[in-house]
């Protein structure tokens, strides 16, 4: 395992140096305290197999992008800033957190870009499967999201209806998430909630089609709607 501690300066080229070794099959992310923050800038490529470790309370900031390795970090923390652009080929235990990227699930903050990245690093797993997005509890507020297209075979679990609440914030006749062009996709252990305007339910789930495909969009288990308006389905 190689200890990364270096704050206060781009580490891009230190990090790939690293990830370019062969015996090295653990990168660990410490800091000198609680609450370091990593600069990357650039392009980092890690191998498939490469575990990337977070302290609690450690996090990767900067514009740039980081592409591979197995992700393990505590499920409750913040690990990137939305500003950097995470590809990882899969994480220790098959689990993204949206807490990874700093959504708060405190009822209070606008989680939309959080939320937006994590379906955004869906985009280099097209169909691998290898991604379970989770949403720990808390009640978190978000604006119109979708999926990259064609992603296809992934999980969006809470912890529970009531536990882990979805709520829509965002502009009246904006769909909450669009689908574009999916493949069995699973929701469940999730609290949806719309908007009511005028007595009409928000529109909660948009499945586009531009592909000329007949998908099998999945299935939703343990989730409650309100307030939503599904195309031939009301909750």
């Amino acid at each position: 395992m190689v200890t990364v501690n270096a704050v206060g300066r781009d580490i891009t080229k230190d990090l790939q140096a690293i990830a370019n070794n062969p015996a090295v099959s653990q990168i660990l992310f410490c800091g000198s305290k609680t609450g370091s923050v990593f600069t990357v800038n650039g392009t980092v490529n890690i191998p498939a197999t490469t575990v990337l470790r977070f302290d609690n309370g450690n996090k990767i900031s900067g514009t740039g992008t980081i592409n591979g390795g197995v992700i393990e970090a505590n499920h409750q923390c913040q690990i990137f800033d939305t500003s950097l652009t995470v590809n990882p080929s899969k994480t220790s235990d098959g689990k993204f957190s949206v807490n990874w990227y700093g959504a708060t699930g405190d009822g209070k903050t606008d989680d939309t870009k959080a939320l937006q990245r994590v379906l955004n690093m869906l985009a280099a797993n097209l169909g691998t499967g290898n991604f379970k997005i989770i949403i720990p509890k808390g009640n978190y507020l978000s604006r119109h999201l979708e999926t990259p297209n064609s992603a296809s075979f992934f999980t969006i679990e809470g912890e529970g209806m009531g536990v882990t609440n979805l709520s829509f914030i965002g502009v009246d006749g904006d769909d909450f998430i669009t689908f574009i062009n999916p493949q069995r996709i699973t929701l469940k252990d999730l609290t949806l909630i719309g908007q009511t305007t005028a007595g009409e339910p928000s529109k909660m789930i948009n499945v586009l089609r531009t592909d000329n495909k007949q998908g099998d969009m999945g299935f939703v288990a343990d989730t409650h709607f309100e307030n939503i308006d599904i195309p031939g389905y009301r909750g």
